[in-house]
């Protein structure tokens, strides 16, 4: 089945020149818990680490080259965020050139696949004993 959807391109333009300035800030501002990012509501709420807690100080960690301590806060994102970023540029630069935006249609067994370790990620990351505890975020 085919998506009637398109993302149109000046909205992917637009991030495209809009997340060089967020990365900037996210450089130079370091997530706290008293900064002015926002929380993760389930981990307010619960107490639990969802998939993709920790990913903002990941981000801040990654743009400072500091790898490892990016890994510590969230190990899913220091893979996701460089291919998303990535695949961002491209489209961008396909945009601006008028060429055809790029599809992303990965068979449904890849998409499942993404889900289950998704899933399988949030669900170790909880857990409170060695060595799965080394996957919920945490500072160096």
């Amino acid at each position: 089945m085919k998506a009637d959807y398109a993302v149109p391109r000046w909205l992917i333009l637009a991030v495209a020149l809009v997340s060089p300035a967020a990365a900037a800030v996210l450089y130079w501002v370091e997530p706290t818990d008293s900064s002015w990012y926002p929380r993760c509501f389930l981990n307010l709420t619960t107490g639990l680490h969802c998939p993709f807690c920790g990913a903002t100080r990941c981000g801040h960690a990654l743009l400072n080259g500091d790898i490892a301590q990016a890994a510590a806060w969230n190990a899913l994102t220091v893979v996701l965020l460089p291919l998303a970023a990535l695949w961002l540029y491209w489209a961008a630069f396909r945009a601006a050139r008028g060429k055809p935006l790029p599809t992303f249609n990965p068979p449904y067994w890849c998409l499942r696949l993404f889900l289950i370790l998704l899933f399988a990620f949030w669900f170790v990351r909880n857990l409170p004993f060695f060595p799965f505890d080394l996957l919920a975020p945490h500072k160096l």
